[in-house]
């Protein structure tokens, strides 16, 4: 990757201790937000394994806690996904998930035979202003 990085930060998956999330910070909407994993086998060689665009810069990075993820059963052929989460423009929670229908686009990996994964937004929070009926302006 040749892209400036800008956050980084490590899964606290017990089983997948090397998977780090990666965002870039480029002037204009051509950002990324990359995971990256080792390659099976090889501990000392890591491989993208999914990517996304974003807008905006991810200006913090962060996966589920520990305690969330040892509270589910992760493993790599049941198909649960690791949480993470962004900020920049608002607020993204992401799910990390094996593609077992390699129908997505938004997924980067399958090199030299690992699974691959898809990026999903679960979710978004933003920080809109809007009026209300009275004319009166309310957060929301």
């Amino acid at each position: 990757m040749t892209d400036p990085l800008y956050g980084i930060a490590f899964s606290h998956n017990p089983q997948h201790q090397l998977r780090t999330a990666l965002s870039t910070l480029i002037p204009g909407p051509a950002n990324k937000l990359l995971i990256v994993d080792q390659i099976s086998g090889r501990p000392d060689q890591l491989q993208q394994i999914a990517s996304v665009n974003l807008t905006f810069p991810a200006t913090k990075v962060g996966w589920e806690p520990t305690q969330s993820v040892l509270g589910n059963a992760y493993a790599d052929g049941d198909g649960a996904a690791e949480l993470l989460a962004t900020t920049g423009d608002v607020l993204r929670i992401w799910d990390l998930a094996v593609d077992w229908n390699g129908e997505r686009s938004s997924y980067v990996g399958g090199a030299r035979g690992g699974p691959q994964h898809i990026l999903n937004t679960r979710s978004v929070l933003t920080n809109v202003s809007s009026r209300s009926p009275l004319g009166d302006e309310v957060d929301g």
